[in-house]
């Protein structure tokens, strides 16, 4: 048995993948998380376009996040040594928003620095703060959710709450105010 080469050529993959918003156009500014070998992270560009390279062999699929659009994934994408995989799209629906603005019930005056949580109906949960009294969640998937503006101590009873259901490429303005 003879040892390879120590100078064999190294075997690239390359692939030009297109996101685009179930409506069309560009998913851009989308990130990329390759699964089911290696996991690599890949941003699109403007048109919703990336490249990568230098994947093993394997079968892989593609999961989609950010830039407002719903969470997608690709159908298994196998990758053969030496050989492209071009054009594959995934389609993703432009997600869901919501936000607001927390006020003060007894000053009228909005809160920065407030902690508020989205729950979503599986029980997942994010978190942001308040800056100048705004909040913002963005590419939600359909679904019934609550937000809820939490005290600086992150336990007890809400301040403020509201339950919400939102649709695919809904923009929803949720304003809330304290007790006072």
């Amino acid at each position: 048995v003879q040892d390879e080469p120590a100078n064999r050529p190294q075997v690239t993959f390359g692939t030009e993948i297109v996101m685009v918003a179930a409506g069309g156009g560009g998913g851009q500014g989308m990130s990329m998380t390759f699964g089911g070998g290696e996991i690599s992270k890949v941003r699109t560009d403007g048109k919703g376009r990336f490249e990568v390279r230098f994947l093993k062999p394997g079968n892989y699929i593609i999961e989609t996040s950010g830039g407002g659009y719903a969470a997608a994934q690709s159908d298994p994408i196998e990758v053969k040594d030496g050989a492209d995989v071009d054009d594959v799209h995934i389609e993703a629906d432009l997600g869901a928003t919501i936000a607001g603005v927390i006020t003060s019930g007894e000053s009228g005056e909005p809160l920065s620095g407030v902690p508020v949580s989205l729950i979503m109906a599986d029980g997942g949960r994010e978190m942001t703060m308040t800056e100048n009294g705004g909040f913002r969640f963005e590419g939600l998937d359909e679904g019934d959710y609550t937000i809820q503006v939490l005290g600086s101590g992150f336990g007890g009873e809400p301040l403020a709450e509201e339950s919400v259901r939102l649709d695919y490429g809904e923009q929803r303005q949720l304003d809330l105010t304290t007790g006072g």
